[in-house]
């Protein structure tokens, strides 16, 4: 079964299993995706976030800070409809990855943000506002 056929059984119910063989094409085909199928890309790539095994932690998170930057107005408002344990899982991840892995001397949270307002020139002020607070809550976020 190919990638695709896997996001729309699962997203229209057809078939639940959420199989790991699948999590990295769909991680390394998000970003390339427009429209519907990137919404039906980002809902099951969400559903894998509290299934993730060890091994898939690291490369899932950066995959989804990569998504966020590049998409943060799509990812805020896909991400409201999201379930309360998937919202959490990742904004989990996206904190622990943007802690551990992305902030230094030469990367800060308002370089982050000066790059996700750089990928939402469409925005409204009011967007703006939500990515930034968005990014606030992930700095403070604590396990």
């Amino acid at each position: 079964m190919c990638v695709d056929r896997h996001v729309l059984e699962y997203s229209y119910d057809i078939n639940t299993d959420l199989r790991v063989e699948y999590l990295n094409e769909i991680l390394h085909q998000i970003n390339n995706k427009n429209g519907l199928w990137k919404e039906l890309y980002f809902n099951v790539m969400c559903q894998y976030c509290n299934q993730l095994k060890i091994e898939n932690n690291d490369q899932f998170s950066a995959k989804l800070f990569e998504f966020f930057l590049h998409n943060p107005s799509f990812y805020l408002t896909t991400l409201d409809r999201q379930t309360f344990t998937v919202s959490d899982c990742l904004l989990e991840k996206l904190n622990r990855y943007i802690s551990i892995e992305v902030i230094s001397e030469e990367i800060t949270y308002m370089s982050i943000k000066n790059v996700a307002y750089t990928y939402c020139a469409s925005c409204t002020d009011q967007q703006i506002n939500a990515i930034y607070t968005y990014l606030d809550l992930i700095k403070n976020y604590q396990e």
